[in-house]
């Protein structure tokens, strides 16, 4: 299949939706980490970019294809599908584009916790595998299986500091319309903290501001809030909150 080979990052696989990668695309993926990993199993998760959906079904579709089980998470931040296959300890697909503008899309990919599959090792065996269809021959079809980690994963977080020696504290948290905001506001609820949450739902036609907080332009609203709600901090989150 002709794929264009730019999409095939040092970290990821990443494009423009649908000119750069689209739904063929991603059943190519599916099938190409199925036959380059050779998992009974694996995780997969998505982002809340308008694309996501599409991708993901064509996504499963190729994983399902090459009679790979799946465990089909949902919509989650990428920190949530890394417990997700540290737990399970599976390999795992995230369809996410990061902090990057909504139209492009991509994949973050999992060998085994804590390894990634990266430029060296993997993501160009996946786009040498998708270009010369030299998919493994697998007769049957996977099955998908829902499954919500979200309260283990709200637990995990906690169990990382002491609760008990928290003082009381107002915080300002922008994430931006991407995929913090539900998972942060369960974890805030169980801490003695006063939450000024800006933009916490999942949308992604942006219609606040990007989604990388690095630039200026997208924390100015956040640093006057600060001010303005006498807050002891402020946090801006990227769209898929690994950042």
């Amino acid at each position: 299949m002709r794929v264009d080979p730019s999409i095939f990052k040092a970290y990821d696989i990443r494009g423009i939706y649908p000119s750069q990668l689209d739904e063929n695309t991603a059943r190519g993926v599916g099938r190409a980490f199925a036959t380059y990993l050779k998992p009974a199993q694996v995780v997969v998760g998505r982002d809340m970019r308008l694309s996501s959906p599409a991708v993901r079904a064509a996504l499963l579709e190729g994983l399902t294809q090459q009679k790979v089980n799946v465990i089909d998470i949902g919509m989650v931040s990428t920190d949530q599908y890394y417990y997700a296959c540290a737990t399970l300890n599976l390999p795992g697909l995230m369809v996410t584009a990061s902090h990057n503008p909504p139209e492009y899309c991509g994949f973050k990919m999992v060998r085994k916790m804590p390894y990634l599959l990266s430029g060296d090792e993997g993501i160009q065996d996946l786009r040498r595998i998708i270009e010369t269809d030299d998919y493994a021959n697998a007769p049957g079809e996977g099955r998908i299986e829902q499954r919500d980690l979200s309260a283990g994963f709200v637990d995990c977080v906690l169990g990382l500091v002491d609760t008990e020696r928290m003082r009381p504290l107002k915080v300002v948290a922008d994430t931006g319309n991407g995929m913090v905001g539900p998972i942060l506001k369960r974890v805030y609820d169980r801490l003695p903290v006063d939450l000024v949450g800006m933009y916490l739902d999942p949308d992604g036609s942006l219609p606040n501001h990007g989604l990388d907080p690095m630039k200026q332009e997208n924390r100015d609203e956040l640093e006057r809030r600060v001010v303005s709600e006498n807050a002891a901090i402020g946090f801006a989150f990227d769209g898929d909150g690994d950042r």
